[in-house]
């Protein structure tokens, strides 16, 4: 939580003391945040979340037909409308409005590409971060020739009639290897 405090008020505060063309004006700021958020970050983890629900609806090994009692071609065409209507915008915020050259009620401060740019970054750099602790940090680091074992145990109950998780018993313990 820490982390994400730090980032984000220096990722607010950067924005918010560079692009004020007169004091005390965020608006310029404030636009160009809610259009990162808006435009990048939703979109793109929608756009996943439906591409995940088809994975998990059409690939050959997945059990999920088995396990959902929901109907199959529904869910698989609404996740098909849901993917369709976000790769509208996601593919279509590239493409430029010739008579707007900056983004609306940012004072000609924000060329319109760079909110998309910046959060594209954004992602690109929370992937590469993600597979450095993944696959990057088991491999490097002296641990002493200990091993980290994670035990993982879900905690269901039925709630109408599917297994609901209630909680998770996560225990984190080194082990010697050998």
């Amino acid at each position: 939580m820490l982390i994400h405090w730090v980032f984000t008020t220096i990722l607010v505060l950067a924005i918010g003391l560079s692009l004020q063309p007169i004091p005390y004006s965020y608006a310029p700021a404030y636009t160009f945040i809610v259009a990162v958020y808006a435009y990048v970050i939703d979109v793109v983890f929608f756009s996943l979340v439906g591409l995940g629900l088809l994975y998990l609806r059409l690939a050959p090994g997945s059990n999920w037909r088995r396990k959902s009692k929901a109907n199959h071609w529904v869910s698989i065409l609404s996740a098909l409308v849901f993917v369709a209507a976000l790769l509208f915008p996601l593919f279509g915020m590239w493409i430029p409005d010739p008579e707007k050259k900056f983004l609306e009620r940012t004072a000609s401060l924000v060329p319109w590409y760079i909110p998309q740019t910046v959060g594209v970054v954004v992602l690109g750099a929370s992937l590469i971060y993600w597979c450095g602790f993944r696959y990057l940090v088991p491999h490097v680091g002296n641990r002493g020739g200990k091993e980290l074992i994670v035990e993982r145990e879900p905690i269901f109950h039925v709630e109408h009639g599917y297994p609901v998780q209630v909680y998770e018993t996560v225990r984190l313990c080194w082990k010697v290897k050998g």
